[in-house]
């Protein structure tokens, strides 16, 4: 009898995976930050603002967490974290580009969202990679579908 040989987990997904949590605690350190400035802003009277600021607060915080699953996913091989992470990344960007246009940050800086942004493209590209959906399609052969 011959046993079929599953591809290992590429290190990529590894990085990947590593990348998604930092990613994810980033979004729910920046969630926090614009509910508080959403608070800031509603005391001081300027409701428009205080909408918008809490809006992305929860946008952020929702990107934060479906990071952190997407991290498990990954780790383990799920076909449905590499569909998913190739959607949270395009959602993300958009994020930032909304971000950018409200909140006017400065793009270039070092810690600023652009570099979310290149993070999210080279996510994009990875996932999308032959190799790589070798990898999540084996595990998703083997029954480790979601339930």
């Amino acid at each position: 009898m011959t046993t079929v040989s599953h591809p290992s987990r590429p290190f990529g997904v590894v990085l990947l995976s590593l990348y998604q949590i930092l990613q994810g605690l980033w979004y729910l350190v920046l969630s926090l930050v614009l509910l508080a400035l959403s608070s800031r802003a509603g005391d001081e009277g300027d409701k428009a603002l205080s909408g918008v600021l809490l809006l992305l607060g929860l946008a952020f915080l929702v990107s934060g967490v479906y990071s952190l699953w997407l991290a498990r996913g990954y780790v383990k091989g799920h076909e449905w974290a590499r569909r998913r992470g190739i959607g949270i990344a395009i959602f993300a960007i958009v994020l930032v580009f909304i971000e950018i246009i409200i909140v006017k940050l400065q793009v270039f800086l070092p810690d600023s969202p652009f570099w979310t942004i290149v993070g999210n493209i080279v996510i994009i590209w990875y996932l999308r990679r032959e190799k790589t959906k070798k990898f999540f399609a084996s595990r998703a052969a083997r029954g480790q579908a979601p339930r």
